[in-house]
Formats: structure tokens, C-alpha cells, sequence
């Protein structure tokens, strides 16, 4: 019988107040290679969100007058959204055309004056407002900020069965991307990045799309998100984010810390691929993995230095599928399972949510990395996370989570 691996995490969240209006906002999730704002009607919005070949996932939506579309990555991790300007000096690949701000009718730079121009992201530089962002890794992008319209697919939420409409929002405040090295969406040979920018879902800053639609939002969200490349799953705001399933089912850890600060000093993060462990909590993790493996199978890991997938902890296709021949579940079924412990709350994943098969390399991984790696803090990433959904609702101060296939 397979041993189970426990890791304990504590959860840092926190709380801030909102306003409860009858508003909701969807957005589809799939798998694939101040002004404040100014909502036109009462209605629940959606556009479907893609998970692309490298791990990702993005909405797609369109912003400006006329509307461009633009795909922007779901980032739980930040706060502000930003899409890459067709004016950038320093630009990543895309398959969609740059957003060009000089060709809105409607967009407004934001001037150094501005309520959301003092935030941990924006920063008044002459008279207009500037901002920049590091992500994991080192990737940087900085800019201009300003102002413009969104559009979103919508059902009204009291009409249903009727035609959807867009739906336009007013005075969004985004980035314009100037200096953008994200190595993350880059393409490769068999795949054009799709991505144009990133949807920040944080609290950190009042320029998040969770903060500035609040009237939407209810300073809630939900999203259950997909392992396989293709498959479509929904991201939901406000009152469509709570969960329909029996009160008992439902695992709940609790939200604290001060408001202002990010859900993930030890959080959940569907930006990041893989969970990210500080040093002695991975190391632990690590050894009881590579431990398990040589007591059950007998199996010694690569080179940690020449794993071609750059992947921390991996071993060999072939004496996985030795260990594995003639068992049910294929090359997952040698894998342990573990179980993530927060406080008042647990995580069982399967094997499909805690290693990864790279034919092209002919490694089997585990898809969590120290921290070293990466200067950063305990990351629950997005890999954990498929076929579950997960509910942050800030204004009651609770993650909640169920079993779900996306």
C-alpha cells in the first residue's frame, strides 16, 4: 500500500469590507497549446480563459474603442493587469496584434495625480503614472497606466436563456507594457504564445480587476481549472463564485493577515505552473520522495544538475514504466499520494496533480521546486490545483475548496 506524504502549509490571507450588489462576472477557463469603473448594465459577464502549452491560462476580452482582443494571463499572484503596448521597446512574441493606446478613441493616460497612482505597483513619474512589476524569475515588465474600456460576453443574470451581449466597462485602469521580459510567454517551435498580458486577481493593490470592479466582484472569485490542453472550465466573480455543493463537502481554511498584503506569503497562486516550497520545507518533501521511490521500487533519481527538463527532482521514463508494468494507472501508479495540510483544512492530490510526464525528455517529475530557486516564499501553483475549485471570498475572510473535473 502506498505511503502518503504530508506537508503543512499556513495560509496568509486577508480581509477587507464590500459592497453586496446583485452583480456577477464569469469567465470561461480552458486548457490550450479614481475614476472608478463605469458598469452599462446589471448582468454576469463571461469570455473563455485558455490553458496554453506552457502551463498557463488566460482569458481572452477586448479593450478600447474599437475593441482589440487581447489575452491576458489569470494571475492570483498581482495585482495589476497590463497588456503589452504596440509602442514597447522591449517585447515578447505574440500571436494577437499589440494593443496600441493611440488608436482608442477612449483610452486616458492616468495622470500622476490619480487615487490608484500611489499603490505597491504604480508610481507617479512627471505627470503621468507609471508602473512596474518582477514576477518569479526575474521577468519584469514596466509601462504606462491609464484608462480605457473593457468588453466582456454577457447573460443577464435575471434573462436566462437569452442571447448573450457585450458588456462594456468604463475607466479600467490597466498597463501599457514598454519594457516586457516575460521568458514565460515565450513560444517555441510548435507553439506562438497567445498570451498579450496578464489579468492581475491580487489584493495587494487597489489597481486589481478583483478590487476595482468591486460592485461585481463582491470581492469574491472562484475557478476550477483543467489539466488537459484544450479543455474549457469557468472563472466566476461575486455571487456565481460560491460554491453549489453540499455546506459538508466543502473544505474551508481561513483568510488573515492584514489586507494590504498579498494572498501569498504560503497561498495559492494559479500564475505560478508549480508549487514552490521554501528550502527546508522542499528538502523535507524531497527526501521522503526519493526515499519512497528506493524503498518501494528501488528507483534512484537523476542528476539534479542534468535533468534536461530543469525540473529539481525527476527519474527516467524507462525504469518508471519497469516499476509500473503491469499495473493499473499507468506510470502514475508507482507515485505516492500527498496530502496538503492547512489549518482547518486538508488537500488530497492524486498522482496526475503531483508529477508530470515529459515524453520529449523521457522524465517523470515532481512538480514542486525549492525556493532557492526562484528568491521566493511557499507557493501552492496552479499544477496542485486542477479538477479542484477554489473560492476566495476576501470580504468573509475564507478559501474554500472542493473536487471538481473542470
Amino acid at each position: 500500500m502506498n505511503s502518503i506524504l504530508l506537508v503543512t502549509l499556513l495560509v496568509f490571507l486577508g480581509t477587507q469590507g464590500y459592497d453586496h450588489q446583485s452583480h456577477a462576472l464569469t469567465l470561461k477557463i480552458k486548457h490550450h497549446p479614481f475614476p472608478f469603473p463605469n458598469i452599462l448594465n446589471k448582468a454576469s459577464a463571461s469570455a473563455p480563459v485558455t490553458k496554453v502549452f506552457s502551463g498557463l491560462f488566460y482569458t481572452h476580452l477586448y479593450v478600447g474603442t474599437p475593441p482589440v482582443k487581447v489575452n491576458l494571463a489569470v494571475d492570483t499572484g498581482s495585482s495589476p493587469t497590463w497588456v503589452q503596448s504596440a509602442h514597447c521597446t522591449e517585447c515578447f512574441q505574440v500571436s494577437l496584434p499589440n494593443f496600441d493606446p493611440n488608436s482608442s478613441l477612449t483610452f486616458q493616460p492616468m495622470p500622476s495625480d490619480h487615487p490608484l497612482c500611489h499603490g505597491t505597483w504604480l508610481a507617479p513619474m512627471g505627470n503621468l503614472c507609471k508602473y512596474g512589476i518582477e514576477y518569479l524569475g526575474n521577468q519584469v515588465t514596466t509601462g504606462d497606466f491609464g484608462l480605457d474600456t473593457f468588453y466582456f460576453t454577457t447573460t443577464p443574470n435575471d434573462q436566462v436563456g437569452q442571447q448573450q451581449r457585450q458588456t462594456q466597462i468604463h475607466n479600467v485602469a490597466f498597463g501599457c507594457g514598454i519594457i516586457n521580459r516575460i521568458p514565460d510567454f515565450a513560444g517555441d517551435a510548435h507553439h506562438a504564445n497567445p498570451m498579450s498580458g496578464i489579468l492581475g486577481l491580487g489584493r495587494d493593490d487597489p489597481s486589481s480587476f478583483l478590487l476595482q470592479l468591486s460592485d461585481i466582484t463582491l470581492l469574491k472569485f472562484s475557478y476550477c481549472l483543467p489539466r488537459r490542453v484544450g479543455d474549457e472550465a469557468s472563472l466566476f466573480f461575486g455571487e456565481e463564485a460560491e460554491l453549489k455543493v453540499p455546506a459538508g463537502q466543502i473544505q474551508t481554511t481561513p483568510i488573515v493577515g492584514p489586507s494590504d498584503e498579498s494572498y501569498y506569503l504560503n497561498m495559492t497562486d494559479s500564475g505560478s505552473q508549480y508549487s514552490v516550497f521554501v528550502d527546508a520545507v522542499y528538502q523535507v518533501v524531497r527526501k521522503a520522495m526519493v526515499s519512497y521511490f528506493m524503498d518501494e521500487w528501488l528507483l534512484q533519481p537523476l542528476p539534479p544538475n542534468k535533468t534536461r527538463s530543469k525540473i529539481d527532482l525527476c527519474y527516467d521514463i524507462t525504469d518508471i514504466a519497469a516499476a509500473a508494468a503491469g499495473r493499473r494507472g499507468g506510470l502514475f501508479s508507482v507515485a505516492p499520494p500527498m496530502v496538503f495540510q492547512f489549518d482547518g483544512a486538508s488537500l488530497e492530490l492524486n498522482h496526475e496533480t503531483t508529477f508530470q510526464i515529459f515524453y520529449e525528455f523521457n522524465e517523470f517529475c515532481l512538480m514542486i521546486e525549492s525556493a532557492n530557486k526562484f528568491e521566493s516564499t511557499n507557493i501552492f501553483g496552479a499544477f496542485q490545483q486542477f479538477n479542484h475549485r477554489f473560492v476566495y471570498d476576501v470580504g468573509a475572510s475564507k478559501l474554500s475548496f472542493f473536487p471538481e473535473k473542470c
